[in-house]
C-alpha cells in the first residue's frame, strides 16, 4: 500500500483570506469603522519554509489596529507603518486569538 500524497506546504498554513478576516475582526475590536481595513497576500517561500503574509493597513486610523495587533503578537510594530509582513506562526496566533475571542463571546451568562 502506498501512503497518501503529502499536502502542499501552503495547505497546512492559514490562507490569506482567513487571515484577512481575522485582522478585520481585530480592527473591529479596535473600533475601526473601515469596511475592509486590511489587505493580505500570502507570499510563498521556497525551500520548504513556511509562507510569509504581506499585510497592508487600509484604514485611515491605523494606530488602534497596530496597538491591538502588537498585543496579540507580543511585539511592536513601527509607528506609522502601513505595510508589514507576518510569519506563518504569527498568522496562526492572530487566528487563534480570534477563535478564543469568538468562543468567549458565544458563552451565555
Amino acid at each position: 500500500m502506498s501512503s497518501p500524497p503529502a499536502l502542499p506546504a501552503t495547505e497546512q498554513y492559514p490562507n490569506a483570506s482567513e487571515l484577512e478576516d481575522c485582522l478585520a475582526h481585530l480592527a473591529a475590536l479596535a473600533h475601526d469603522p473601515t469596511p475592509r481595513p486590511v489587505y493580505v497576500t500570502m507570499v510563498p517561500v521556497y525551500g520548504g519554509k513556511p509562507p510569509m503574509y504581506s499585510v497592508v493597513l487600509r484604514s485611515r486610523d491605523r494606530e488602534n489596529i497596530r496597538q491591538k495587533l502588537s498585543e496579540v503578537l507580543n511585539r511592536q510594530l513601527c509607528l506609522g507603518v502601513t505595510a508589514f509582513s507576518l510569519k506563518a506562526n504569527e498568522a496562526q496566533l492572530v487566528i487563534q486569538y480570534r477563535n478564543r475571542d469568538s468562543d468567549r463571546n458565544s458563552v451565555c451568562v
